[in-house]
């Protein structure tokens, strides 16, 4: 209980794991095995195996869990077996269809909740997560979405960036002013964060990858394909990005540890990254040699940027790590073919395993 109440990530990994074993519990029929010892199930997390999901306090949130993609439906268990009641969200079943389904839920959720100009930036961030899941559902489907789910996805997104672009004037100049703890609210308080985590005792290297390119969507398809291993827990946040979003100055933000002012004479490129990464650890006390930069190059490929990085990682007295990707990025200059093809080129890049090495 102490591990899953104060941890967000172990508390969904905890209920990811009992999701199938519930299931298999109740329609033996037609799963793929049942398994009497709790230990066969092969548990990360600790506690009962099998837990009370048909529960009236739980099964309210189930459906919401599954359609905002925090948890993820499982395969080990027929479709058919759960056809028709309120278990079948949480079931893999004709990908078109579900993904459909899934889709126009996303849409209900988005509009019953959707923050407006008097909303704060932490429910800004929530629906930034939730939007990047309803564009990845709808591309992913494009060929086969009607007309009809086409219009509502327009128009829900047609409001929320009038809606967003209304906050963004009233609220965006506070931003810079807010504390980075619990969790960085703009990209300049990441190197803050970790100093704190340092600080505070976090115990291991520490490492910050930028992924060049990444959107939001792109990353809702990445998380997908991780998910499909057993090595990847992910604790999802948002911060906001400097205005105007340039890479140059995105990028600088991460490295540099400070607003765009303080790097006016170097807005233009990203040359000076290693250097501002270095003098910013330097600053808060870490030695030269436990400082470590890692660009991906042009035309490098996966495995030798992971090279690269494993040679910085393996030296004794590395402790934190700054690592660009570049391949999402050099896939935006060269896609041809929409949003659809990107999001086939990202799920494609993460299926082969590059990024979960």
């Amino acid at each position: 209980m102490e591990a899953i109440i104060s941890s967000r990530v172990k508390f969904f990994e905890f209920l990811q794991e009992r999701w199938p074993i519930f299931l298999q519990r109740r329609f033996p029929s037609g799963s793929d095995g049942l398994r009497e010892d709790p230990g066969a199930y092969d548990l990360r997390q600790p506690g009962p195996a099998d837990l009370p999901f048909d529960h009236e306090d739980v099964r309210v949130y189930m459906d919401n869990l599954f359609t905002d993609g925090l948890l993820a439906p499982t395969s080990g268990i027929s479709r058919l077996a759960v056809q028709g009641t309120w278990m079948a969200v949480g079931v893999t079943g004709v990908p078109t269809e579900s993904q459909t389904e899934r889709l126009r839920k996303l849409l209900q959720l988005h509009e019953a909740q959707e923050p407006e100009s008097s909303s704060d930036n932490h429910e800004w961030v929530h629906a930034a997560l939730r939007w990047a899941e309803i564009v990845a559902v709808r591309w992913a489907i494009n060929g086969v979405l009607g007309s009809s789910d086409i219009g509502k996805f327009d128009f829900a997104h047609h409001r929320m960036q009038e809606r967003f672009r209304s906050w963004l004037t009233a609220h965006y100049a506070s931003l810079q002013s807010l504390s980075f703890l619990p969790r960085p609210v703009m990209l300049h308080q990441v190197p803050r964060y970790l100093a704190h985590r340092i600080t505070a005792g976090a115990g291991g290297k520490l490492a910050v990858l930028v992924v060049d390119g990444l959107s939001m969507d792109q990353w809702a398809v990445l998380r997908q394909q991780m998910r499909n291993g057993r090595s990847w827990v992910a604790d999802e946040s948002g911060l906001f990005a400097w205005i105007p979003t340039l890479t140059s100055v995105s990028r600088q933000s991460i490295f540099v540890g400070d607003p765009p002012f303080f790097f006016a004479t170097s807005l233009d490129t990203t040359r000076k990254e290693e250097q501002h990464w270095k003098r910013f650890w330097e600053d808060r006390g870490l030695r030269r040699d436990a400082i470590a930069y890692v660009c991906q190059g042009l035309q490098e490929n996966d495995q030798a940027l992971i090279a690269r990085v494993r040679d910085r990682v393996d030296r004794p007295r590395c402790s934190v790590l700054g690592i660009v990707i570049g391949t999402i990025d050099q896939m935006l200059h060269g896609v041809v073919t929409g949003t659809d093809g990107l999001h086939a080129s990202v799920r494609h890049w993460g299926q082969r395993g590059g990024f979960a090495i």
